[in-house]
């Protein structure tokens, strides 16, 4: 029975290890994508055809970006939406400061690179703006010049 036991325990973590592996493999794989998804959606904010032949290029290259993300979203890429959330240093990535009065302090103001998640996993961090009270900008530089005083 011992072997049995045995045997059977082997069996759960070599399949554990399999699972993680292939986890894994599919991560890079799918991070290596999401630049190319990047410079569609650059490209879609970017181009604004002027005639037919344009248009039809157009329509073209956004067929293909929708084959991909359809793609992505069958193997369980979602992305993440920022905007107007609080920040979260788990999902987010703040890349600027921006001093405002309009929203609360620690809210995202601009998503300048689109996260993602794979499953409930994060894949990529989503680079944001984050807002921040006039009062926190003056001690901040408040602080910064007592350093320089050292």
């Amino acid at each position: 029975m011992r072997i049995v036991a045995d045997f059977e325990n082997y069996r759960k973590r070599t399949q554990k290890e399999k699972e993680e592996l292939d986890i894994q493999v599919k991560h890079n794989t799918i991070t290596e994508l999401l630049s190319v998804i990047d410079n569609f959606e650059r490209a879609r904010s970017q181009i604004k055809p002027q005639n037919d032949g344009e248009m039809n290029i157009h329509k073209s290259y956004q067929g293909v970006y929708k084959l991909l993300v359809d793609s992505l979203k069958r193997l369980g890429v979602s992305s993440m939406r920022s905007e107007g959330q609080p920040f979260d240093p788990k999902i987010h990535e703040a890349a600027m400061r921006e001093t405002t009065d309009e929203h609360p302090e620690g809210t995202v103001l601009e998503e300048l690179v689109r996260g993602y998640y794979l499953g409930d996993r994060v894949l990529r961090h989503a680079m944001v703006k984050v807002s921040v009270s006039p009062e926190d900008t003056s001690s901040i530089k408040e602080e910064s010049q007592l350093s320089e005083d050292k």
